[in-house]
């Protein structure tokens, strides 16, 4: 992707920063899935990831950008599937009855979407087509988007936008594979220990993974 640098030298420059400041958040983009990449590249990237500690990440499935280099790569190797949690593919929109119904209701509110979601954009419109990659559908077409695995909770400003994507997935020829949760709020996966529901996500996850990592 033509970086200046190598991700020996990243480490080093966040192991500075890190001595300097140790109370310092380092946040990072994530694309997987570049033309060419292989499953040594993935796996130099989880071990990146493992070593810096990031504190936030945003981490997005490679989709072409007319006109650029890599838009005329070849795809090849493919990922084999992607796998969505509550995803989150536009910026808040009250034609979403979730954001409304859900605004208050749970771990994530939709003040705080909103706010991840401006401090993201870090000053740019919703509209502005240098972040399409954040809101895939709006310009980018999904035809051709890799095998998938969404899930949703109930209580959950995004419940809406999940199942919607869910949908145009499903209209763009996509294989998809929705699991709605609901009795369940935002980061019921992760957030709230070895409950019954998540070891069902775990489950389903497990079993997807496998599913699609037979040749």
């Amino acid at each position: 992707m033509k970086r200046g640098y190598t991700a020996d030298e990243y480490r080093s420059i966040c192991k500075r920063l890190r001595e300097i400041r140790p109370d310092i958040s380092i946040a990072t983009d994530i694309i997987v899935g570049f033309p060419g990449e292989t499953e040594e590249d993935y796996e130099e990237t989880m071990q990146l990831i493992r070593d810096v500690h990031f504190d936030a990440s945003f981490s997005f499935i490679f989709s072409p950008r007319p006109g650029t280099p890599a838009a005329r790569m070849p795809d090849e190797p493919r990922l084999r599937g992607c796998l969505m949690i509550y995803p989150a593919t536009q910026h808040y929109h009250a034609e979403l009855r979730s954001y409304v119904e859900h605004a208050k209701s749970g771990p994530l509110t939709t003040p705080i979407l909103r706010w991840f979601t401006d401090t993201y954009l870090n000053g740019l419109a919703p509209a502005d087509p240098a972040i399409e990659i954040m809101f895939p559908d709006k310009r980018t077409s999904l035809k051709g988007f890799p095998r998938s695995l969404l899930i949703t909770a109930e209580k959950d400003p995004l419940r809406d936008d999940g199942k919607r994507l869910a949908q145009r997935l499903k209209a763009a020829g996509v294989r998809v594979h929705h699991e709605h949760f609901d009795h369940e709020a935002h980061g019921f996966p992760c957030s709230e220990g070895p409950t019954e529901a998540h070891q069902r996500v775990m489950s389903i996850a497990r079993d997807w993974i496998a599913d699609i990592s037979r040749r």
